[in-house]
């Protein structure tokens, strides 16, 4: 999963290169572990499973001493100038040391889980972050729960507001309603209390959350994952030859596939009901 992109971006070569991602992780170990406002730092998603490509960002994680805010995000804007010359999307997630002490932080459940995972992957550049982390008071069930409701609103909201979304916004609501549907499978795998074996890949989600056996949700997010990965061969085509006309088809089809999505959502939050009930 990953960007959408503007035809102009294609066009324009806005897309980076492979090998661009190792040099920006590269200079992020460097900012990152040289700076004495940063308490630690940890690249996480999909660069550290190794299953990113053209259309992935990098995610970074870094914990900061709240005294040094100001050095901390002169650091943080240096690499996010960085990347952007290198048409990579940086995902920077700070959270100050003070905050992060306590269970008043932003970083679900999932979210740490998913910070342990990267930590087992080798993602640590500075420190560990987690350390610094105050075990979240929610629980996955509650976590999830909220992330549903949340993410419904925001696919409604989008949806009637499409046809006057102007500059990125229409591509960046395509990017959010295709990566949406593997992070809640994880969330929902969480919630079942299975586990992950090799990290949270894409492939090792689909198998684990059809076990799950959550009506109808599986087939959907099998066809929503190959559609993903239909566009990014379609990216990977118009870089060697440029095709307009194919390119928004298979935009259209994103666009299309936005209700098999919210239904998704809907089935997962559904299910979760239906196991609180139960309880």
């Amino acid at each position: 999963m990953g960007r959408v992109f503007a035809w102009e971006e294609i066009t324009d070569h806005y897309v980076p290169q492979l090998e661009s991602f190792d040099i920006l992780c590269c200079l992020l170990e460097t900012k990152l572990s040289n700076s004495p406002a940063i308490k630690g730092a940890l690249v996480c998603g999909s660069y550290v499973r190794g299953d990113y490509n053209i259309r992935s960002d990098i995610d970074c994680v870094a914990v900061y001493d709240w005294q040094k805010r100001a050095d901390a995000m002169k650091v943080f804007q240096r690499l996010e100038i960085e990347s952007s010359k290198k048409n990579i999307p940086l995902e920077m997630i700070p959270l100050d040391d003070k905050l992060a002490a306590t269970p008043n932080h932003h970083f679900n459940s999932t979210f740490i889980d998913h910070l342990r995972l990267s930590v087992e992957r080798g993602g640590i550049i500075k420190r560990n972050p987690v350390e610094l982390i105050h075990p979240n008071p929610l629980s996955y069930w509650e976590d999830t729960r909220l992330y549903l409701i949340h993410k419904i609103r925001k696919l409604e909201k989008g949806s009637a507001a499409f046809p006057v979304l102007r500059f990125e916004r229409p591509y960046v609501f395509l990017q959010k309603a295709l990566e949406f549907p593997i992070y809640a499978a994880r969330k929902m795998i969480q919630c079942a209390d299975r586990k992950f074996k090799s990290g949270d890949s894409k492939k090792e989600v689909l198998d684990i959350y059809a076990s799950l056996n959550i009506k109808a949700a599986s087939s959907l997010l099998q066809e929503i994952v190959a559609l993903d990965e239909h566009y990014s061969q379609c990216v990977e085509r118009q870089l060697i030859q440029k095709d307009r006309e194919l390119y928004f088809e298979v935009l259209r089809e994103i666009v299309a596939v936005i209700p098999k999505v919210l239904n998704f959502a809907r089935s997962n939050l559904d299910h979760l009901s239906k196991q609180e009930v139960r309880r």
